[in-house]
């Protein structure tokens, strides 16, 4: 175990682990495609490639080149309003130019543009992403000119997008369609789901036409009020009812008790409602004082039945994210009653912590199917049945499992005593004259080799995610293939996500910036693989990534952080733009990474957990009954979905990284991660 006094031995690493894991998720959204809905009207165009041009492609870059000039001209007369010029420079220069359908659209964005012509772009098939683009636009537009029927011509049916779909209600409710639009946002007060504020300004038109009643936003007050993460949500909805006279009291009464629930008692017996809402907050912030209380808070108060139930299963949702000292008999009593499909994995997870295999198999048992075939549940499942003493079963579950290639599959292999399921797809890479032929099949990669001649990095963004759209499964795995040869390693590796193709592991795991890499695991003595395991897990490869929390670059470094190991180990770092430099990320984010690892004693799942979550976090997840627990009863047990996965991922990718960098004999779990105690 590793001793929290030993990992904090410096004040500057202290500030700068607890800055890189203030928040959790610091790292971009890996394997989750990018929506590509930027609203651009001006391409990031640079007028030169960036790159020297391959001899093997001048004619493709000579072919196009007075109409490239155009088609750049075009797009600064666009930004200066002069759309007539536009108008001749589309019709004179661009015919037959692979970029003439971003001008199109373009065009039709302007403020005269017809509005038939924009259904007719809309509705073709010309271009999926733009005429996606080209609907949010006037759906916006028109929601700013009150033209409720002109977002509904152009978008007839309810669009996928949260932001829109709320436009598009807000439009059916304008028009006389009411219903809908009020069923779905009540749906979403009452359950205290976040909303953006282009929902909350249709909840506002809802409330003010008087469809929106005030316990409908009372009813998201109550559902947010009791819980640990939403208080932005409670206090924002309690705000829209401030001039309301008929929750004025409670409303009081649920501020003045919110940061201490068990003063609950001086709530006058009369307001059992305010009484409810503030002791089922005391059951999720104080789940024993609550349970303790629950018999004469009832005997005081009265609340109905379904409010008992609510406080409850808000005492049961803390208790089973406890681990010591649980008071099983009112968790197994009350659990199969009150709870869902989430808090039935978490007590299966609470009950793998403390080896109560018969609770394992009890709960798995609860799960849905399509839960109970996932590969931790599958691997929990016949160690359960081993423990129970069905060896035969458990053996056969475990080698169906180590035929997956996955992080419980690679367990449930050294369990077997089997190999780990490798299954690699390899793929040839295109020759030119290939290449040249699936150009000729798919207009989108000629769109994307133009913009690639033009430097215009969100155009080939925008193409690729078409191109990956209009490709079979076969034919997307050449061309990923062809652009990782020529360098687009950040796009490459969404083809296997795009298509759901697992099999080119060379897609999936790029190896990139060999050199860099290289020379800082060879610098700082970090694996290489596990370097490479975290990275491909935060950025996706993707130099130019940032998070919503403001973490940057390949390995996904937080500014503030990067200041401080700058300064401690003399790294040349200035501003946050620095870190999209790959030589300036990677070098700070390997001396995090190895200061990490060092303090945890080179362990890959304590460094991984604190790398997403946080050091403190991952101390604080270990053991501290005496128990010598397995590293995937730890890893089971991280109570964070995002870091649970991530630990999961980062270790299986570092043996992907072996496999693909050519180690002789890779090792998924080292001796010592074995060995230690979790």
């Amino acid at each position: 175990m590793i001793k929290q006094k030993k990992y904090f031995k410096a004040a500057a690493l202290t500030l700068a682990v607890m800055l890189q894991s203030a928040v959790l998720c610091s790292c971009a959204r890996a394997d989750i495609p990018p929506s590509f809905e930027e609203n651009t009207s001006r391409m990031d165009v640079s007028m030169r490639p960036a790159a020297v041009i391959p001899e093997a492609e001048i004619h493709d870059y000579d072919r196009y080149r007075k109409q490239r000039d155009s088609y750049v001209l075009s797009l600064d007369e666009y930004a200066a309003g002069r759309y007539d010029e536009v108008e001749r420079i589309l019709k004179s220069d661009l015919a037959g130019y692979p970029l003439a359908v971003n001008i199109e659209y373009l065009m039709l964005r302007r403020p005269d543009a017809q509005l038939s012509d924009v259904l007719s772009f809309i509705r073709s098939d010309r271009h999926e992403i733009l005429s996606a683009r080209l609907k949010s636009h006037y759906m916006y537009r028109f929601d700013k000119e009150d033209d409720y029927a002109g977002i509904l011509r152009v978008s007839p049916t309810i669009p996928q997008s949260e932001d829109l779909r709320c436009l598009w209600f807000k439009a059916r409710y304008k028009t006389g369609d009411k219903p809908d639009a009020v069923s779905f946002i009540r749906k979403k007060f009452a359950d205290a789901v976040p909303l953006n504020s282009t929902c909350m300004g249709l909840a506002s038109v809802l409330s003010a036409g008087g469809d929106l009643k005030p316990s409908d936003i009372y009813a998201r007050v109550r559902e947010s009020y009791w819980t640990r993460n939403k208080q932005g949500i409670y206090r924002a909805a309690a705000a829209m009812l401030k001039n309301s006279k008929e929750y004025s009291v409670t409303l009081k009464y649920l501020a003045k008790y919110y940061d201490n629930p068990a003063g609950y008692g001086a709530i006058p017996v009369s307001d059992t409602a305010s009484a409810v809402s503030v002791f089922r907050r005391y059951g999720r912030v104080e789940p024993r004082g609550a349970l303790s209380e629950l018999k004469s808070f009832t005997e005081k108060y009265h609340p109905s039945e379904n409010d008992v139930s609510k406080i409850k299963k808000a005492i049961l949702i803390s208790l089973l994210f406890e681990r010591y000292d649980i008071p099983f008999d009112f968790v197994d009593a009350e659990l199969p009653k009150l709870g869902d499909e989430d808090m039935f994995k978490q007590r299966i997870r609470l009950a793998i912590w403390n080896g109560d295999f018969i609770s394992v198999e009890k709960y798995l048992n609860r799960l849905s199917a399509e839960s109970r075939r996932e590969d931790n549940y599958r691997y929990w499942h016949a160690v359960a049945l081993e423990k129970l003493g069905r060896k035969a079963e458990s053996d056969a579950v475990m080698r169906d499992l180590a035929m997956q290639r996955s992080f419980y599959g690679y367990l449930a292999a050294d369990r077997v005593g089997v190999p780990y399921s490798v299954n690699e797809v390899s793929v040839p890479a295109l020759n030119d004259r290939q290449r040249a032929g699936f150009m000729v099949k798919y207009p989108a990669y000629q769109r994307f080799a133009e913009y690639e001649f033009l430097g215009d990095s969100k155009g080939l963004r925008t193409e690729w995610k078409e191109l990956m759209n209009q490709a079979s499964v076969e034919d997307a795995r050449y061309i990923a293939k062809a652009e990782l040869e020529r360098g687009h390693y950040e796009l490459a590796l969404w083809e296997p996500i795009y298509k759901q193709d697992w099999d080119v592991l060379s897609l999936r795991f790029p190896v990139t910036y060999r050199d860099l890499y290289h020379a800082q695991s060879d610098a700082r003595n970090v694996s290489l693989s596990f370097m490479y395991g975290i990275t491909r897990q935060e950025s996706m490869m993707n130099p130019k990534a940032k998070s919503p929390v403001g973490a940057m670059g390949l390995m996904q470094i937080m500014p503030e952080t990067a200041k401080i190991v700058s300064r401690k180990y003399g790294v040349d770092y200035s501003k946050p733009m620095d870190l999209l430099r790959p030589e300036v990320n990677v070098v700070l984010g390997t001396a995090y990474l190895k200061d990490l690892m060092s303090d945890f004693g080179g362990n890959r799942i304590f460094t991984s957990a604190g790398y997403n979550a946080g050091p403190r976090r991952a101390i604080r997840w270990q053991s501290t009954d005496g128990v010598c627990r397995d590293l995937a009863t730890y890893v089971e047990n991280i109570p964070f979905n995002e870091t649970r996965n991530y630990v999961q991922k980062v270790v299986f990718y570092d043996y992907m990284y072996q496999y693909l960098l050519g180690v002789k004999e890779p090792v998924f779990i080292y001796e010592n991660e074995k060995e230690n105690c979790y």
